[in-house]
């Protein structure tokens, strides 16, 4: 199977493994660090994780803090940014949870005690829809098409479609006049834009 075809059709989690694979395979450290948070999750137990390592944006969800009481937790307009979370479960856990419900509900202690810090409010969960898992899931997958491509300039398919590309167009070639013309060559450099050098 093409790496294009897997990063496309295969389920997250599994072209994200096969992808690891690939990285390794190919030295691309950089790349397989990032899958290996992707598929083990942004935790310090991870062995892809760094003091530098940041859990991205695009794992982001909005939601809503509850307290103990089920009361929502109401902010003024420069205050929203309260209510988001970034997510760090590995891609599994994700693609479990956006089957599971309408509503996924989490404890997040930080938030919870910076929220105890600054606002002066006792909360006890954060509640958010599906709907976010699936955007996030999304983007992961748009930036795994996005990364590969270290991956698809350096792969066999490119090396054969280069050979391919530096075909002879004239050969000689045993013909009434003893000189031959490769058109499909030609024809190759022509479309690829190699046909005025």
């Amino acid at each position: 199977m093409k790496l294009n075809d897997i990063l496309e059709s295969e389920p997250l989690s599994k072209a994200l493994q096969r992808t690891y694979i690939l990285a390794q395979e190919r030295k691309a450290t950089e790349l397989a660090t990032w899958l290996q948070l992707e598929l083990g999750g942004y935790y310090a137990t991870n062995n892809a994780w760094s003091t530098s390592t940041r859990v991205p944006n695009y794992r982001t969800v909005t939601g809503v803090h509850f307290n103990a009481y089920g009361q929502r937790l109401q902010l003024p307009p420069d205050m929203l940014f309260v209510n988001t979370l970034y997510l760090r479960e590995p891609v599994e856990v994700l693609e479990s949870l956006k089957n599971t419900r309408q509503t996924v509900v989490v404890q997040d202690p930080d938030a919870i005690e910076w929220i105890a810090e600054h606002l002066k409010v006792q909360l006890a969960t954060f509640h958010f829809d599906t709907v976010e898992v699936v955007n996030i899931l999304s983007r992961i997958r748009s930036e795994l098409i996005s990364r590969a491509q270290v991956l698809a300039d350096a792969g066999p398919e490119d090396a054969k479609a280069k050979s391919m590309n530096e075909e002879e167009v004239i050969m000689l070639s045993p013909n009434f006049y003893g000189v031959g013309i490769n058109f499909r060559a030609l024809w190759r450099r022509v479309t690829s834009g190699r046909g005025s050098r």
